[in-house]
Protein backbone atom coordinates (compact mmCIF):
# COMPACT_ATOMS: atom_id res chain seq x y z
CA UNK A 1 0.00 0.00 0.00
CA UNK A 2 2.73 2.46 0.92
CA UNK A 3 4.62 0.92 -2.77
CA UNK A 4 7.98 1.49 -0.88
CA UNK A 5 7.80 5.04 0.55
CA UNK A 6 8.20 5.05 4.28
CA UNK A 7 5.12 5.76 6.44
CA UNK A 8 6.12 8.08 9.46
CA UNK A 9 3.28 8.82 12.29
CA UNK A 10 3.55 12.38 13.43
CA UNK A 11 1.74 12.65 17.31
CA UNK A 12 1.88 14.49 20.17
CA UNK A 13 0.12 12.96 23.28
CA UNK A 14 -0.10 13.05 27.02
CA UNK A 15 1.59 9.97 29.08
CA UNK A 16 -2.04 8.59 29.32
CA UNK A 17 -1.87 9.02 25.53
CA UNK A 18 -4.85 11.82 25.24
CA UNK A 19 -4.39 13.61 21.79
CA UNK A 20 -7.54 15.60 21.46
CA UNK A 21 -10.30 17.20 22.61
CA UNK A 22 -13.36 18.40 21.46
CA UNK A 23 -12.28 17.63 17.97
CA UNK A 24 -9.05 19.70 17.92
CA UNK A 25 -5.86 19.77 19.94
CA UNK A 26 -6.08 19.75 24.21
CA UNK A 27 -3.30 22.75 24.31
CA UNK A 28 -1.33 25.07 22.00
CA UNK A 29 2.23 24.26 22.35
CA UNK A 30 3.73 26.80 19.75
CA UNK A 31 7.46 24.44 19.70
CA UNK A 32 5.45 21.29 18.85
CA UNK A 33 3.34 23.20 15.97
CA UNK A 34 6.80 24.10 14.93
CA UNK A 35 8.68 20.41 14.70
CA UNK A 36 5.51 19.77 13.32
CA UNK A 37 6.09 21.97 10.32
CA UNK A 38 9.93 21.29 9.85
CA UNK A 39 8.92 17.54 9.96
CA UNK A 40 6.46 17.85 7.28
CA UNK A 41 6.85 20.89 5.24
CA UNK A 42 7.41 19.89 1.68
CA UNK A 43 6.04 16.37 2.47
CA UNK A 44 2.74 14.71 1.74
CA UNK A 45 0.30 14.16 5.01
CA UNK A 46 -2.13 11.83 5.31
CA UNK A 47 -5.04 12.20 7.33
CA UNK A 48 -8.65 11.40 8.49
CA UNK A 49 -11.47 13.14 8.03
CA UNK A 50 -11.83 14.58 11.42
CA UNK A 51 -8.31 16.04 11.37
CA UNK A 52 -8.98 17.57 7.95
CA UNK A 53 -12.26 19.34 9.38
CA UNK A 54 -10.14 20.73 12.20
CA UNK A 55 -7.22 21.82 10.42
CA UNK A 56 -10.31 23.28 8.04
CA UNK A 57 -7.62 24.35 5.13
CA UNK A 58 -4.56 22.80 3.17
CA UNK A 59 -0.47 23.46 5.14
CA UNK A 60 1.28 25.69 3.02
CA UNK A 61 4.03 23.99 1.69
CA UNK A 62 2.77 20.10 2.17
CA UNK A 63 0.05 17.90 -0.11
CA UNK A 64 -3.25 16.92 2.04
CA UNK A 65 -4.61 13.53 1.32
CA UNK A 66 -7.71 13.12 3.25
CA UNK A 67 -8.90 9.21 3.88
CA UNK A 68 -12.98 9.67 4.09
CA UNK A 69 -15.36 7.18 2.96
CA UNK A 70 -17.61 10.67 2.82
CA UNK A 71 -15.66 13.30 0.76
CA UNK A 72 -15.24 13.59 -2.65
CA UNK A 73 -13.07 15.45 -4.59
CA UNK A 74 -15.62 18.28 -5.01
CA UNK A 75 -16.16 18.38 -1.34
CA UNK A 76 -12.04 19.85 -0.68
CA UNK A 77 -9.89 22.42 -2.66
CA UNK A 78 -7.36 21.84 -5.58
CA UNK A 79 -4.99 19.79 -4.65
CA UNK A 80 -5.96 17.78 -1.30
CA UNK A 81 -6.35 13.98 -2.84
CA UNK A 82 -9.50 12.39 -1.08
CA UNK A 83 -9.68 8.61 -1.01
CA UNK A 84 -10.05 5.33 0.91
CA UNK A 85 -7.46 4.10 3.25
CA UNK A 86 -5.88 1.86 0.18
CA UNK A 87 -6.10 4.34 -2.26
CA UNK A 88 -5.09 7.32 -0.25
CA UNK A 89 -1.45 5.84 0.91
CA UNK A 90 -1.01 4.95 -2.23
CA UNK A 91 -1.59 8.39 -3.89
CA UNK A 92 0.40 9.78 -1.01
CA UNK A 93 3.56 7.60 -1.53
CA UNK A 94 3.40 8.25 -5.40
CA UNK A 95 2.87 12.03 -4.71
CA UNK A 96 5.59 12.08 -2.78
CA UNK A 97 8.21 10.06 -5.34
CA UNK A 98 7.09 12.66 -7.60
CA UNK A 99 8.35 15.51 -5.52
CA UNK A 100 11.55 13.73 -4.22
CA UNK A 101 12.66 13.00 -7.74
CA UNK A 102 12.28 16.97 -8.24
CA UNK A 103 14.50 17.54 -4.98
CA UNK A 104 16.49 14.55 -4.50
CA UNK A 105 15.48 14.58 -0.89
CA UNK A 106 14.47 11.76 1.56
CA UNK A 107 11.12 10.47 0.53
CA UNK A 108 8.64 9.78 3.64
CA UNK A 109 4.68 10.03 4.26
CA UNK A 110 3.38 11.20 7.27
CA UNK A 111 0.58 9.82 9.03
CA UNK A 112 -1.04 12.90 11.06
CA UNK A 113 -3.96 11.80 12.62
CA UNK A 114 -6.28 11.01 14.02
CA UNK A 115 -6.53 8.32 16.20
CA UNK A 116 -9.14 6.11 14.09
CA UNK A 117 -6.71 6.53 11.12
CA UNK A 118 -3.46 5.79 13.34
CA UNK A 119 -5.12 2.44 14.74
CA UNK A 120 -6.78 1.51 10.87
CA UNK A 121 -3.07 2.05 9.39
CA UNK A 122 -0.74 1.35 11.96
CA UNK A 123 0.98 -2.15 10.66
CA UNK A 124 1.86 0.17 7.89
CA UNK A 125 4.18 2.65 9.90
CA UNK A 126 7.54 2.26 10.06
CA UNK A 127 8.58 5.26 12.21
CA UNK A 128 7.31 7.35 14.93
CA UNK A 129 7.86 10.71 15.39
CA UNK A 130 6.22 11.34 18.84
CA UNK A 131 6.08 14.45 21.01
CA UNK A 132 5.24 13.75 24.84
CA UNK A 133 3.63 16.42 26.29
CA UNK A 134 4.15 16.13 30.09
CA UNK A 135 1.10 17.43 31.53
CA UNK A 136 -2.43 15.56 32.53
CA UNK A 137 -4.52 17.48 30.22
CA UNK A 138 -8.00 15.99 29.82
CA UNK A 139 -9.58 14.62 26.28
CA UNK A 140 -11.92 12.68 24.26
CA UNK A 141 -9.35 11.10 21.89
CA UNK A 142 -6.93 8.76 23.16
CA UNK A 143 -4.01 7.27 21.07
CA UNK A 144 -3.68 3.12 21.66
CA UNK A 145 -0.48 3.30 23.91
CA UNK A 146 -0.17 -0.25 23.33
CA UNK A 147 0.81 0.68 19.16
CA UNK A 148 4.11 1.57 20.48
CA UNK A 149 5.04 -1.95 21.11
CA UNK A 150 7.32 -2.69 18.77
CA UNK A 151 9.08 0.63 17.99
CA UNK A 152 12.67 1.54 19.31
CA UNK A 153 13.98 5.33 20.31
CA UNK A 154 16.33 6.22 18.16
CA UNK A 155 16.48 9.86 19.25
CA UNK A 156 14.98 11.65 21.97
CA UNK A 157 15.34 15.75 23.02
CA UNK A 158 13.85 17.19 26.34
CA UNK A 159 12.33 20.37 25.93
CA UNK A 160 12.12 22.47 29.37
CA UNK A 161 8.58 23.56 30.78
CA UNK A 162 8.42 27.51 29.34
CA UNK A 163 5.64 30.48 30.20
CA UNK A 164 4.44 32.16 27.16
CA UNK A 165 3.58 36.04 26.99
CA UNK A 166 0.73 36.69 29.44
CA UNK A 167 1.81 34.33 31.87
CA UNK A 168 0.05 31.34 30.19
CA UNK A 169 2.61 28.04 30.96
CA UNK A 170 3.84 25.34 28.29
CA UNK A 171 4.03 22.56 29.37
CA UNK A 172 7.96 20.01 29.10
CA UNK A 173 8.34 18.42 26.61
CA UNK A 174 10.07 15.10 25.13
CA UNK A 175 10.24 14.41 21.69
CA UNK A 176 11.40 10.77 20.20
CA UNK A 177 11.79 9.19 17.40
CA UNK A 178 10.78 5.82 17.24
CA UNK A 179 11.72 3.13 14.67
CA UNK A 180 9.91 0.04 13.73
CA UNK A 181 12.06 -3.01 15.18
CA UNK A 182 13.09 -5.58 13.31
CA UNK A 183 11.21 -9.09 14.00
CA UNK A 184 12.73 -11.10 16.39
CA UNK A 185 14.81 -7.56 17.87
CA UNK A 186 14.82 -7.37 21.77
CA UNK A 187 12.94 -4.08 22.73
Amino acid sequence: MNDGVPVVAILACTRAGVVGHDGGLPWRIPSDLQRFKRLTMGHVMVMGRATWDAIGRPLPGRVSVVVSSTLSAADVPPGVHVGALDDALSEAAAIERRLRAKDGGEACVFLIGGARLWQAAWDLVDAVELTWVESDVAGDTVFDLGLLDGFVETRSEAVAATTRKGGAPVPALVNVRLERAPAGAPR
